[in-house]
């Protein structure tokens, strides 16, 4: 069965090496303009069914996460993928030090985890380090998902971090917050309000309103 998803995968890199390369044109949702997902979906679904985690080596993960990286706009693999814990965390493992498409989905996806919520926790924790700021966005919220105990100890350093999607990250200490009905929350409503950009101070205005 990986036969047929390693097939179907070349094809598509096939597809995205001819693609357009200007930045212009492969910006937003290029991926989507492939023909030939339908199928991808069919032999990644029957490969998941058919090939348990023990089976799973270094080749197979690289290519998994590789096109899961190119999914990022319906998620649709990452979703199947994740009905195994086991198995997304281990892929999750291996995702640490793969490319920003794969990693934002990864940790998303471990943030509904029922089972496992240590192995998960520590993992999330790695993510929340990684160099992308939508890949610590995503961390972040999947921790205060699970009810991490880390989301207040870790709320403060994230708000005052500088980076240019500093509004988002704060929105991120707003949702975590929220999630594990921290008492820091109403604090960081002000803060927010304080900070006076227009998506913060709308988020926190929404979480007000379910208080």
């Amino acid at each position: 069965m990986f036969r047929n998803l390693k097939e179907q995968i070349e094809l598509f890199r096939i597809w995205a090496n001819a693609y357009p390369i200007d930045l212009e044109q492969r910006s937003g949702e290029w991926e989507c303009d492939y023909n030939e997902w339908n199928l991808l979906y069919d032999s990644f679904a029957k490969f998941l069914q058919a090939c348990p985690v023990e089976k799973w080596n270094h080749e197979i993960i690289k290519d998994v996460l590789y096109i899961i990286a190119r999914d990022n706009e319906m998620e649709i693999m990452i979703s199947d993928l994740a009905c195994n814990a086991d198995l997304l965390l281990v892929v999750a493992d291996a995702a640490l030090s793969s490319e920003r498409d794969a990693k934002w989905q990864v940790a998303a996806q471990l943030g509904k985890l029922s089972s496992h919520l240590q192995e998960a926790e520590q993992l999330l924790l790695k993510f929340v380090e990684d160099d992308e700021e939508y890949v610590r966005r995503q961390a972040f919220m999947a921790l205060g998902t699970i009810h991490s105990t880390y989301v207040e100890q870790l709320a403060e350093q994230i708000w005052n971090r500088e980076e240019e999607g500093q509004e988002y990250q704060r929105i991120a200490v707003l949702d975590a917050l929220s999630k594990v009905d921290s008492p820091q929350l109403k604090e960081y409503l002000i803060k927010a309000v304080e900070d006076g950009r227009q998506y913060l101070v709308s988020y926190s205005s929404e979480i007000e309103g379910r208080l």
